[in-house]
C-alpha cells in the first residue's frame, strides 16, 4: 500500500509542476475526448446505425464534452487529487 501511495505522490508532484491550466487542457481534452468516441459508438449501436456521425449535431456534441472534460472533470480531479496527495503527504 505504502508503494502505490508514494508511487500517486510522486506522479501527482509531476502533474503539480505544469500548473492547473496545464492539466486541464490536458487531461480534460482527453477525458472530453474518450467519453465522446465511446457515447458515439453506443448511439451509433443503440439508435440501428442511422445515428449519422458526419452532423452538426455531433460537432457540437464533440465541443461540449471537450468543454465538459475540460471545465467540469479536470478541476474536480485536481481537487481530488490534491486533497488525497496532502492526506498521503502529511501521512509520510
Amino acid at each position: 500500500m505504502a508503494d502505490r501511495n508514494s508511487k500517486f505522490i510522486q506522479n501527482w508532484e509531476e502533474s503539480r509542476k505544469g500548473g492547473l491550466k496545464r492539466f486541464m487542457l490536458l487531461e480534460g481534452s482527453i477525458f472530453g475526448v474518450l467519453l465522446f468516441i465511446l457515447l458515439l459508438i453506443y448511439y451509433w449501436f443503440t439508435e440501428s446505425l442511422q445515428f449519422q456521425i458526419l452532423s452538426i449535431d455531433t460537432f457540437y456534441m464533440f465541443i461540449w464534452y471537450v468543454l465538459g472534460g475540460i471545465f467540469i472533470y479536470s478541476p474536480a480531479m485536481w481537487w481530488y487529487n490534491e486533497r488525497l496527495y496532502k492526506k498521503n503527504a502529511s501521512s509520510d
